[in-house]
């Protein structure tokens, strides 16, 4: 019974190792996460670090991506109000092959090219709907 007692112990101690390194793990994240935030960078998700070159990040369509010279004119301006202009926005979410609504300046990132010329209102859409 005391080999079993002390299996027990050794299996219950292991556990709570591992949960203590997976809460310190999180905590870590978090506050990556919120610095990231803070500096008004973009946190990826799926690379699990803090990015100055994407514009947006979403589950599912991942990182709207920056050139050089835009990540540094946003770098240049970043606690400036309306800093990103609209004809900035509009270009990027081309570029990165979304749709962009002329009317509301908002950019469809969950745009998928199945959906090309079948979205209701003023959008202009990437080149590859042109295929």
């Amino acid at each position: 019974m005391k080999i079993f007692d002390t299996k027990i112990k050794k299996a219950l101690w292991i556990s709570a190792v591992a949960a203590g390194v997976w809460g310190i793990t999180e905590i870590i994240e978090s506050r990556q996460i919120t610095q990231c935030m803070q500096n008004a960078m973009v946190w990826d998700y799926d690379e699990s670090r803090c990015r100055e070159d994407c514009l947006k990040w979403g589950e599912g369509f991942g990182c709207i991506k920056l050139t050089a010279e835009e990540t540094e004119q946003i770098k240049r301006c970043r606690d400036e109000l309306n800093c990103i202009t609209d004809e900035m926005v509009r270009t990027i979410c081309l570029r990165n092959g979304k749709a962009y609504n002329e009317d509301t300046r908002n950019c469809r990132y969950t745009f998928q090219s199945e959906m090309c010329y079948k979205l209701s209102g003023n959008w202009t859409y990437p080149s590859d709907c042109e295929k």
